[in-house]
């Protein structure tokens, strides 16, 4: 139940910090991206999560805020 709070979470805060902050969540991080990966190689993720697109749309007000 646990993955269905966060790996959306995470998923969003990988796509945002990307786009809005050029950021990537580090390599290093290699229990981050391992949870990740598994999560984008299940359809009953990839088939619910939003596209990356949806994603930068729905919280560009968000990062315009933070940029003032």
């Amino acid at each position: 139940l646990a993955d269905c709070n966060l790996l959306p979470k995470l998923h969003i805060v990988k796509v945002v910090a990307k786009k809005y902050r050029n950021f990537d969540i580090p390599k290093g991080m290699t229990g981050i991206w391992r949870y990740l990966t598994n999560a984008y190689s299940r359809d009953e993720f990839t088939n619910t999560c939003p596209s990356d697109k949806e994603v930068e749309i729905a919280y560009s007000d968000v990062a315009k805020r933070l940029t003032k």
